[in-house]
């Protein structure tokens, strides 16, 4: 469920190294996808856990990192 979150805020996500996909998103952070808008245009790698609002902008720092 957490994956489609990120998904429909417009990032893309990939498995990780065995295939599997494991989002986490606390649900303090958002209840159906709300306010993951940040994560739009970003391509994000398995495991995705996100706690708190740190969490969440340490991981959109290191994928816009990633692109360059």
């Amino acid at each position: 469920m957490h994956k489609k979150f990120l998904e429909r805020a417009g990032a893309t996500v990939l498995p990780a190294d065995d295939g599997t996909f494991q989002v986490e998103i606390s649900p303090l952070l958002t209840y159906a996808g709300e306010g993951l808008e940040s994560f739009n245009g970003l391509t994000l790698r398995c495991p995705i856990v996100i706690k708190d609002d740190a969490d969440m902008e340490k991981l959109v720092r290191e994928a816009k990192k990633a692109r360059h």
